[in-house]
């Protein structure tokens, strides 16, 4: 996730914030203290959660958990060549793919399955993310010989909708 002037982005597409929150609930008929549903209940739940397109699920600090958020570093902008810019862009849709894999497995081994819908969500996002690097990549790399087949493929690029 970066920082865009006024926006969010996940990889190149723009990031739009579609919060809802979840919990903390009474306890539950068989003395569940923690919170939260059965993790049968919370899959469906979030499943509900995911059809209506909703990214961000408030719940941490309902648990007492407090999240740190540090400061990103500045992004380089000087590049050698077009196609490093999408190297390190693929570079960092590794990064960001590893990251959310290392949640996914400590939300895992803590057993906090409310947790694990969600970061699905994102695992599944950044198979898609690295995808779509990877192709433009591959591209650059056939264009690059070429200046003319360069501005097309920008312009191409330039002129897709919805990110």
């Amino acid at each position: 996730m970066s920082v865009d002037g006024k926006f969010f982005r996940l990889g190149e597409k723009k990031f739009y914030a579609k919060g809802v929150g979840y919990g903390p609930f009474a306890p539950s008929a068989s003395g569940d203290k923690s919170g939260f549903p059965a993790p049968e209940q919370a899959a469906r739940d979030f499943a509900q959660i995911r059809e209506l397109g909703a990214n961000l699920v408030r719940g941490l600090l309902e648990r007492g958990e407090r999240p740190h958020l540090a400061a990103l570093p500045e992004p380089g902008q000087s590049f050698a060549s077009v196609e490093q810019v999408f190297v390190k862009a693929l570079e960092h849709e590794q990064k960001v793919t590893a990251a959310i894999n290392r949640l996914y497995e400590m939300a895992s081994a803590e057993k906090d399955y409310a947790c694990l819908p969600l970061l699905q969500w994102f695992v599944t996002e950044q198979v898609e993310e690295e995808s779509n690097v990877g192709r433009v990549l591959e591209r650059v790399r056939l264009a690059s010989a070429h200046p003319a087949a360069l501005l097309v493929l920008d312009r191409e690029l330039g002129a897709r909708q919805g990110d």
